[in-house]
């Protein structure tokens, strides 16, 4: 337990580490008086208490972590907006300074709407490893400037339309590892300047049009390990910075005539990396190929049978070979025949 004065008279402190305690409890008095503190690491914990107001003197933090700790709920938590008189100007979360905010490695299941209000300097936010089941529509309400957020290894099973909306400057999108079989309709809209977006290890089986719909900028889109089995003619169209695509281990046994025919040309060849194996070893994917290679300019106009073994070039010296040949093109990549 952290005493009521334990750190009354040092004003002037910027980082405070208190990591790998038995810390329980942020009452709103504990760092009522390091105005100046900038970095403050709670990790590896057992909190699960944080009292409303504990944050509200600290304007000058930057860095806050609190992961791998047991928050379990923010009803009471300081940084919620449950005051009458929060204003744009002096947020009541007291943390309008803060950059980094780390709250993975606990036990949250639901993230309030608008509980990040006032976090309007926020630029990276992992909330990864934890039991969220759900993104609704107005959970990010508020972080305007957030470049990373994570999502990584919760209980997503959907992405729902708008979910997103807000995050005008997010760059980097993690929901790998989840449990996500459905994206919305428009999910992604108000990602604007997005440009990784992770998708592996999960359980969608079949990708649609609009479902990466608004993602003007992505460049690398990540969709390996998951049940997917069939892409609509169109899913891709609007991606029109996409360099990278991966869809390995899957289930796919063929690819739609012109499925990347309406994906702009980049400054560089589009990545499809398509390994073949698929997840466990089971599956339907009976392609014999381990390797990733380049299909040759004929297959483009027609659907291509990842049963058959389409003739590829291993990408250094334009030798034809069959797919079922890893020697040639192991670690090569899969390129889509329209951009060859």
């Amino acid at each position: 337990m952290i005493g009521i004065r334990s750190f009354s008279d040092l004003h002037q402190l910027l980082h405070l580490v208190l990591l790998h305690n038995k810390i329980s409890e942020i009452t709103n008095i504990t760092f009522g008086r390091l105005h100046n503190l900038e970095v403050l690491d709670l990790r590896n914990n057992t909190i699960s208490a944080i009292q409303h107001g504990s944050f509200r003197h600290i304007e000058s933090l930057f860095s806050l972590n609190l992961s791998h700790n047991r928050i379990s709920t923010f009803q009471n938590c300081s940084l919620c907006q449950n005051n009458r008189s929060i204003t744009a100007k002096h947020p009541v979360t007291g943390l309008g300074s803060l950059r980094y905010l780390s709250l993975d490695n606990n036990n949250i299941s639901t993230i309030q709407k608008c509980f990040f209000c006032g976090l309007f300097e926020l630029r990276k936010l992992f909330l990864n490893d934890n039991n969220i089941s759900a993104v609704r529509i107005k959970s990010f309400t508020g972080l305007s400037q957030l470049h990373l957020l994570n999502l990584k290894s919760n209980k997503i099973y959907i992405v729902k339309t708008r979910s997103f909306i807000q995050l005008i400057k997010l760059t980097h999108l993690f929901l790998s590892c989840n449990k996500i079989s459905l994206i919305e309709m428009d999910a992604f809209i108000g990602l604007r300047s997005l440009k990784y977006l992770h998708m592996d290890n999960n359980n969608i089986s079949v990708i649609k049009v609009g479902s990466f719909n608004h993602l003007f900028h992505c460049c690398h889109l990540f969709l390996d390990n998951n049940n997917i089995y069939f892409i609509q003619e169109g899913a891709f169209d609007h991606l029109y910075s996409i360099k990278v695509i991966t869809l390995g281990v899957n289930k796919l046994t063929s690819l739609p005539p012109d499925v990347f025919v309406n994906v702009p040309r980049p400054l560089i060849p589009l990545v499809i990396k398509l390994s073949t194996l698929p997840r466990n070893n089971e599956g339907n994917n009976q392609w014999n190929c381990s390797s990733m290679c380049w299909l040759k300019h004929e297959e483009h106009h027609k659907t291509i049978n990842l049963e058959q073994r389409p003739i590829c070039h291993d990408g250094t010296n334009w030798t034809s070979i069959q797919c079922g040949d890893p020697g040639m093109a192991f670690q090569k990549f899969l390129f889509s025949s329209e951009m060859l």
